[in-house]
């Protein structure tokens, strides 16, 4: 703990000097960004090498930083001359950097460390300009972990202030605590490491601050002391960790189709954690619920086209005649795919450079018959990696479906594309099976079977790959090997799924229970297992595969498969799921098979 009140120390004066009187004028405090620019100039890029790598971390950080109300800056500014603090809010709502404080992040240091100093500098600001959140999580954190009495309940009581004037000591340092959490939180979800801001390991950025610039008195300071700003920041990475395992899970969870539940667990760790991929991810549970509606009513548009997500799915095709029961199946369509837009736009916003979430919005907007968005969108993706063969195979559905509309027949560009990345990517079967579509749509049928044929040499297995064998005459599938069953290396769940009983208890007393809040049900760990129960049944086992077994080994086939944006791929079988990293068998899920509408 002594080491950790050295370390947070220079906090006080770093990033909680937006109004203190021993190192920071007034004057400065009350003055408007344009006041202080006539006072003391403005520093651009033609001024200094850093300005342009301080503005990139600014938005970077805005982007990830909660936006509320009016008190959004739209631009950083940063002051050629100035003396005292570093950093600041002026009285017109707008971050003021100085010449000093950047220069200072960066002394001494990598870009990567002086990035994420500045970042974290940047975003204790962002956070002041945010109103108040519910910081009863915060407090039941402290309560948990702290093992000193005494500093706990100093804390506790500290946020159990009930009213905030804005001239209460005890409120202005509980202020200054919600900053640093959440600066360290926008960096962080920005991209930047905190350990380059504070760590265990000898000499740091607020060891420097502290040898730098003078440390205003305990007494009469409105700010937190530093034992107590070390410890929150401390809880709140704590807090993070403790909570991975819902991110986790609720992935698992969307990968087995159990929609609803993996809502829970994103949902429950955005409000822990709101980064991009946890935006991306509930839009895609979103996207596929309506899918899931749609395809009771209208299979035809969901068979359609092949679009592109980050985590392709099964579908089951159920025919039905138009209904009031197809109507309301119709509006909750309309209604989760508004849902997964909004969810993919917040998850664009978080970060500028994410193109996963992109392609997804893409997805979303064909889906939504607004096609000009689509293919903004898919450009959008295209800008951060050009050639992606997903986000161009979007681009071109998009395009052919959008020349209806203007009156303008695009498919010649469209299926010229979508040839383009069928040769270029071979193993990219969407541009196969959307190009077959349209030409089947055009009527070109000396090209159609031909298209189906290398289609189905790629993805032989599946739903469309039965819907299209049907539709050329081919009876069955080819014997490529066993379909939708585990591979033999893989053996029975350690954990017996289903209900659990006293059987289920002893296998699970070894490992360690952590109770799911506003959830019913626990997930357990121990070395090399995770297990997840859900209202008294064990749902899913995860376990990792002992064997060295390469991808290619693997001759069994299976019903889908799942690829992320790190290039993991992850095979869906009947009861299991093999996840598959740098061509290596890594970990299986073990589950139980549910009927699946979608």
């Amino acid at each position: 703990m002594t080491k950790r009140i050295i370390i947070f120390t220079g906090i006080i004066i770093l990033v909680s000097m937006s109004a203190s009187p021993d190192i920071f004028s007034a004057s400065l405090q009350g003055q408007t960004a344009d006041e202080l620019v006539r006072t003391y100039g403005a520093l651009y890029q033609k001024d200094h090498p850093l300005v342009s790598t301080a503005q990139t971390i600014f938005r970077q950080v805005r982007a990830a930083a909660d936006k509320k109300g009016e008190r959004y800056p739209d631009r950083l500014l940063i002051l050629r001359k100035s003396g005292g603090p570093l950093a600041w809010v002026s009285k017109d709502g707008k971050i003021v950097l100085t010449r000093k404080g950047m220069e200072f992040c960066f002394k001494d240091v990598d870009k990567e460390t002086g990035s994420a100093r500045l970042a974290f500098i940047l975003g204790h600001e962002l956070a002041h300009l945010a109103k108040d959140d519910d910081w009863h999580g915060t407090v039941r954190t402290i309560q948990n972990f702290e093992t000193n009495p005494k500093v706990a309940q100093d804390i506790v009581a500290l946020f159990s202030e009930a009213e905030d004037t804005g001239r209460d000591r005890k409120m202005r340092r509980r202020k200054e605590l919600e900053a640093d959490a959440y600066g360290l939180l926008y960096a962080c979800m920005a991209g930047y490491d905190y350990h380059a801001i504070v760590d265990n390991n000898g000499i740091n950025f607020f060891q420097e601050v502290l040898n730098h610039t003078p440390r205003p008195d305990s007494e009469a300071s409105p700010y937190p002391e530093p034992e107590e700003r070390a410890e929150i920041l401390f809880f709140r990475i704590k807090d993070i960790r403790n909570d991975l395992d819902l991110f986790h899970w609720g992935v698992r969870l969307y990968q087995m189709e159990m929609y609803e539940d993996a809502l829970n667990f994103l949902t429950a760790f955005r409000k822990k954690f709101p980064c991009r991929e946890v935006f991306s991810n509930i839009g895609l549970v979103y996207y596929q619920m309506a899918m899931k509606n749609l395809t009771r009513c209208d299979p035809d548009k969901t068979y359609r086209f092949k679009l592109a997500t980050r985590a392709d799915t099964r579908t089951r095709a159920e025919m039905f005649t138009r209904s009031e029961e197809c109507v309301r199946k119709m509006i909750l369509f309309t209604e989760k795919l508004n849902e997964a837009i909004r969810y993919f736009r917040a998850a664009c916003e978080k970060d500028a450079s994410y193109a996963p979430a992109r392609i997804n919005l893409s997805s979303a907007f064909i889906m939504a018959e607004k096609y000009s968005d689509a293919m903004a969108a898919s450009d959008e993706a295209l800008r951060l990696r050009p050639d992606d063969p997903e986000a161009l195979s979007n681009k071109a559905v998009a395009m052919y479906l959008l020349g209806p509309l203007i009156k303008v027949d695009m498919y010649h560009q469209a299926s010229d594309a979508l040839r383009s990345i069928a040769e270029k990517h071979t193993g990219h079967s969407d541009a196969l099976y959307n190009l077959a579509r349209m030409r089947s749509e055009r009527g070109r049928n000396a090209g159609v079977r031909e298209t189906w044929e290398k289609y189905l040499a790629a993805r032989p297995a599946g739903l469309r790959a039965e819907h299209i064998r049907k539709s050329l005459g081919i009876k069955k599938a080819p014997e490529a090997g066993r379909k939708n069953r585990l591979p033999d290396f893989i053996g029975p769940s350690p954990v017996r799924l289903g209900e659990v009983d006293s059987e289920t208890m002893k296998q699970l007393k070894s490992l360690t229970k952590h109770p799911l809040e506003n959830i019913w049900g626990a997930y357990y760990r121990g070395k090399d297992i995770r297990v997840l129960e859900l209202e008294g049944a064990v749902e899913l086992v995860e376990v990792p595969v002992r064997q060295k077994v390469r991808f290619s080994e693997i001759n069994d086939e299976p019903g889908r498969i799942l690829k992320s944006s790190s290039g993991m791929m992850t095979l869906i079988y009947d009861n299991a799921a093999l996840d598959v990293r740098d061509g290596m068998a890594a970990k299986v899920v073990h589950f139980q098979k549910h009927n699946s509408l979608f």
